[in-house]
């Protein structure tokens, strides 16, 4: 739901790829969703490919957006959901090479 006024069913599909999704899933997720939702969501741990995301955007089809893992962190990122910046120090290890005993 948009608000009390707008109202739209989003079916979601979640998979743990790590390759790339193609064509083949985003064709059966659309007939998954079809008469069921007005749009859906693809979310993965892969990437898409090029034929998968010629696929999502087929005209006169339900609406399908692709969520790859790099968007779904920026998105968090966008939305402060679940994630927090925090600051990260390294030690370069090679800096206390003069200081090793030598055998």
């Amino acid at each position: 739901m948009i608000n009390r006024f707008v109202r739209t069913k989003v079916v979601f599909q979640c998979k743990r790829y790590e390759g790339t999704v193609g064509p083949y899933e985003i064709r059966e997720f659309r007939g998954a969703i079809q008469g069921r939702a007005e749009r859906g969501i693809f979310l993965t741990t892969g990437t898409f490919t090029k034929g998968s995301r010629e696929a999502a955007s087929q005209e006169n089809a339900t609406t399908i957006e692709l969520v790859d893992i790099d968007r779904l962190l920026e998105l968090m990122i966008e939305e402060g959901l679940g994630v927090r910046e925090t600051k990260a120090l390294t030690i370069g290890v090679d800096c206390f090479s003069a200081y090793q005993k030598k055998d």
